[in-house]
């Protein structure tokens, strides 16, 4: 009768047992028609933010590639502060260089092209500070200037990151030699969807 009691007593004391609800889909904050395709697969929306009115970022992954422990993960940001391609590898560089200072695996080439206004920044470096289980990621971004509807201007950056963890990395840089041309072809390629941000 007592066990009875305290378990009647129970939903009192710590209140109703919640129910147990799915997680929220992803904010589609530039309005894209998904999935996106790039190098031969396809991508799915995985996670979005929009920390300022002039700034969205959202990251997508392959079907079945799990969140946490990804290998390879698509992006999409738009910026629409004036800022210009210049300033934004400028600022991604500083970064670069600052971290190079203390971590000599960081390694990375821009490219600019006249003839469309566009750069690309491709960069290796170790994501992370975890001896025991290290990552390394390769990152390619590829920056063309973007103009709002309502004629905000900045950029927009189309990027493909891979990762390998721990005994994966060695595999990981050598395939990474003949892998890379074809992803940096494939991202120069990539007809970016049109984006419009979702406060515009």
């Amino acid at each position: 009768m007592k066990t009875l009691l305290f378990g009647l007593l129970l939903p009192f004391i710590f209140g109703p047992a919640p129910l147990i609800t799915q997680p929220a889909p992803p904010v589609d904050h530039l309005h894209l028609q998904g999935p996106i395709a790039f190098n031969g697969q396809t991508f799915r929306l995985s996670t979005s933010a929009q920390p300022t009115p002039t700034y969205v970022r959202q990251e997508y992954l392959p079907t079945n590639e799990p969140a946490d422990g990804y290998h390879n993960l698509f992006m999409l940001s738009v910026i629409t502060n004036g800022q210009t391609i210049d300033q934004t590898v400028a600022t991604q560089v500083q970064r670069l260089t600052d971290i190079q200072e203390e971590d000599l695996t960081v390694h990375y080439r821009v490219r600019k092209d006249s003839l469309t206004g566009t750069a690309t920044l491709d960069f290796v470096w170790r994501a992370n500070s975890d001896d025991t289980n290290p990552i390394m990621e390769w990152n390619a971004y590829r920056f063309e200037p973007y103009t709002s509807p309502t004629g905000q201007k900045g950029v927009l950056m189309a990027g493909n990151r891979r990762r390998a963890y721990g005994s994966e990395i060695v595999a990981f840089l050598e395939a990474f030699r003949t892998e890379r041309p074809q992803i940096l072809q494939s991202l120069a390629t990539f007809k970016t969807p049109v984006a419009v941000l979702s406060n515009q």
